[in-house]
């Protein structure tokens, strides 16, 4: 970058480029060099994918929710799934049964029996298994870190090898009492039963010298069950004290029946369905006059702009589910009546389905906070 910026006589860029990102200061804030560890994840994967699971999983539906009916959604739907996902990641979960891999072993094991089939050049790297390091040069352009180098000189692999084989954060990535060079004698026979030491630095979730902790109970929310994660083995206060919390936790949450009631307003129900039906009722009297052309009443109707809330209302629903067009910001810009009107008129609404591009029907607003 430096070299770039000097032949172009890029003076401000070189300037900008050294005081926010390559100054001693700041390269350390975002650098995967200047970290001992390896990233296991590229750049912010993880959070995409949380978002990405938010919008199309929990809130597919609405457009631009407001912050309590979000907070709601949070709570009592995309917890609960999380906390399930995390309990099936334990190693407790449903004790004595046989463990499927997870989604990074399945995919490590089909790349590595890939690589077993394919042939050798013939030609001479230095491989080491210990090191898990080869210099044919093929393991940086592998997901895994593999190379078929690597992996047609280690000893045929054992059933539980797949189930135990993580990622590791520090050389060597991939460090197990079965990998061993398949032509080194002294290795295979060497007693390799002792587990490895595994570690979260090293890049394990698992720790082997915390005892499998007990499964607590979960309870029933509006949405779903709730389970309440796992406890330490506690002491009589703190059970006492952890029984009381989930006690009220779960009276909280069985008085959440009726949360949802209040959330959603029955009374505003009420008062927009009634609503709908005097809007219905108008647009028939209207209909109905427009033949006699009485130039009074209509008069009337239009120097007063009856109805023009719900034109207004009516307009900017189509707006926002339009296609092909830039979306609004969440929060309407200061002084902008139109930009403001329109937030007050689609915050929460819900996206329907697109059938037809007929009409908006009789029901515009599917109330929700």
């Amino acid at each position: 970058m430096y070299l770039f910026c000097q032949r172009g006589n890029l003076r401000d860029v070189w300037a900008y480029l050294w005081n926010q990102w390559y100054s001693p200061k700041m390269w350390p804030l975002w650098a995967r060099s200047a970290s001992p560890l390896i990233s296991r994840l590229r750049t912010t994967m993880n959070v995409e994918n949380f978002w990405r699971q938010l919008k199309h999983d929990f809130l597919h539906h609405l457009l631009r929710p407001r912050a309590d009916q979000l907070t709601y959604i949070l709570r009592y739907q995309v917890l609960p799934s999380y906390l399930h996902r995390a309990d099936i990641l334990e190693d407790g979960y449903r004790a004595g049964r046989s463990r499927p891999l997870t989604t990074y072993q399945k995919y490590f094991k089909k790349g590595w029996e890939a690589l077993t089939l394919k042939p050798a050049s013939g030609r001479a790297y230095n491989t080491d298994i210990r090191t898990w390091t080869c210099n044919c040069g093929a393991q940086k352009f592998n997901t895994h870190h593999l190379c078929k180098h690597l992996v047609q000189a280690t000893a045929p692999l054992p059933m539980r090898f797949w189930r135990e084989v993580v990622r590791r954060r520090t050389m060597p990535l991939y460090e197990h009492r079965d990998l061993k060079p398949r032509d080194d004698p002294e290795c295979a026979e060497t007693p390799l039963n002792v587990p490895p030491i595994r570690s979260i630095t090293n890049g394990d979730d698992h720790d082997d010298e915390i005892p499998a902790l007990p499964v607590s109970p979960s309870v029933r929310s509006p949405l779903g069950t709730v389970p309440l994660g796992r406890t330490n083995l506690p002491s009589e206060s703190t059970q006492s004290s952890t029984a009381s919390a989930r006690a009220a936790l779960t009276r909280m949450i069985s008085a959440g029946s009726g949360a949802a009631n209040i959330l959603f307003g029955e009374e505003n129900v009420r008062f927009l369905r009634k609503r709908a039906d005097d809007l219905e009722a108008a647009a028939r009297l209207i209909r109905d006059q427009l033949p006699y052309r009485n130039p009074i009443w209509l008069r009337s109707l239009a120097h007063r702009k009856v109805g023009e809330d719900v034109a207004h209302l009516v307009r900017d629903i189509r707006h926002v589910e339009t296609t092909g067009r830039t979306r609004d910001t969440t929060w309407p810009r200061a002084g902008d009546a139109e930009s403001q009107r329109r937030s007050r008129n689609t915050m929460g609404y819900q996206i329907r389905a697109r059938p037809a591009a007929a009409g908006l029907g009789t029901r515009l607003v599917h109330s929700s906070p």
